[in-house]
């Protein structure tokens, strides 16, 4: 039409459509810039070898750049520079699939360190060689300051412990072993199975060495009297070890003289397992004797020996005038009427002892349990008792447990 103006954009659309871009202009730059921090640690992380500067970074910095670092940087740097964290607990999880972190002092670090060096002696077990050795040295040396427990659960024997690890350096406060054969071949039937002399020869001159050490376990290594007496000779100049656990052995009453003598007027031995060993009534006597003078011993553990009535009668007339020990167990230990009368005569006179299992004593009867009743009625002190198996009667046995449970502590409630 004649006069009439060209047709153009309206302004307000335009104005719109020059909105939006922007604004998908905007979008897209957010997306491609990423924030210098997080390029930062990225390259703090990639370059964790020449930078290590973990230390001096944030907390929140320290974190991010963990979350990145390799599960394979080489451990002795990662030990020294990277604290404990979920960096541990990701490296762990990558390694192992079971990862109990409260058996290593609720640290991730701690599990980490303690298990491989672990592994590292268990590896032994194929074949020791100079290499190997040198390797599990190494580990050893620069894990020191974060062990804090070692369980070795295949530890080959023939090799020197003390060689292994500078125990008189070690913070170590708890060791656990079982030993087996390394790569023997046709001697291993010869040799037999479990600690040999030399190894307790090799433990018991590093524990004369150690100042850190106080819970010892040798569970389950065919100790005998010969090979106890040896570890014995290392566990008297240890002046730190408060637990010692030798269950599952085959100790008897030459072995248990040995270990009384431990419990002399300076002992430090709070704790000592002897369950499931070969003490008969002479180891019984000994032990007692040693009760009698000790001071230090609170937790006593006899249970499936032999010491008899002749064993159980001196260990329980030894206890009339204790007032250290809280804990014993003599259960299963071929006990009839006349040990458990010494039984209920101690229960009478000591009022320390707070916890006592006699169970699996057979042949008792109504009479004896009439007695125990009697004394744990007279007694102050005693908590649990457990007498399953003795043929006591369970009149017997449900009145003890009621005498036993008006002792016990009223239960404190907490309002909300």
């Amino acid at each position: 039409m004649e006069g009439s103006r060209p047709s153009s954009v309206p302004e307000s659309v335009s104005r719109r459509s020059n909105a939006g871009s922007v604004a998908e202009a905007t979008r897209a730059l957010k997306f491609v810039v990423t924030p210098l921090v997080t390029l930062a640690t990225g390259v703090v992380a990639e370059h964790f070898s020449q930078i290590k500067v973990l230390d001096a970074l944030p907390d929140a910095l320290r974190r991010d750049v963990e979350k990145q670092l390799s599960l394979t940087h080489p451990l002795e740097e990662a030990v020294k520079y990277i604290q404990d964290g979920e960096y541990w607990k990701a490296r762990a999880y990558d390694r192992w699939k079971a990862c109990n972190v409260q058996e290593h002092g609720s640290s991730w670090k701690q599990l980490y360190v303690e298990r491989n060096l672990a592994d590292a002696i268990r590896a032994l077990h194929d074949g020791v060689s100079d290499e190997g050795l040198d390797d599990v040295r190494r580990t050893a040396s620069f894990s020191a300051r974060f062990l804090n427990g070692l369980v070795v659960e295949e530890f080959p024997t023939g090799v020197d412990i003390g060689q292994l690890m500078d125990f008189a350096h070690l913070s170590m406060t708890t060791l656990s072993l079982t030993y087996n054969k390394n790569n023997v071949g046709m001697a291993y039937q010869k040799l037999g199975r479990g600690m040999l002399l030399p190894d307790c020869k090799f433990l018991a001159k590093a524990l004369e060495r150690t100042e850190t050490l106080t819970v010892l376990r040798l569970t389950a290594n065919d100790l005998d009297d010969e090979r106890v007496r040896m570890l014995a000779t290392g566990i008297s100049d240890n002046i730190t070890l408060t637990e010692l656990d030798l269950s599952c052995n085959k100790i008897a009453d030459r072995g248990a003289r040995s270990l009384a003598k431990l419990l002399g007027n300076s002992s430090n031995i709070a704790k000592l397992v002897l369950a499931d060993n070969h003490i008969h009534q002479e180891g019984g006597r000994a032990l007692a004797k040693a009760l009698r003078m000790n001071r230090s011993l609170i937790h006593l553990n006899l249970r499936l020996n032999r010491v008899e009535d002749d064993g159980s009668r001196a260990i329980f007339d030894s206890l009339r005038n204790n007032n250290t020990l809280k804990e014993l167990n003599l259960s299963a230990n071929s006990i009839s009427k006349q040990g458990i009368s010494s039984c209920a005569a101690m229960l009478y006179m000591n009022h320390s002892l707070e916890s006592l299992d006699i169970g699996g004593n057979h042949g008792l009867n109504d009479e004896i349990g009439r007695l125990l009743r009697e004394s744990i009625d007279h007694n102050k002190g005693l908590r649990k008792f457990d007498a399953t198996l003795c043929d006591i009667g369970d009149d017997s046995l449900d009145g003890i447990n009621f005498l036993l449970a008006a002792k016990q502590p009223p239960s404190v409630f907490v309002s909300a």
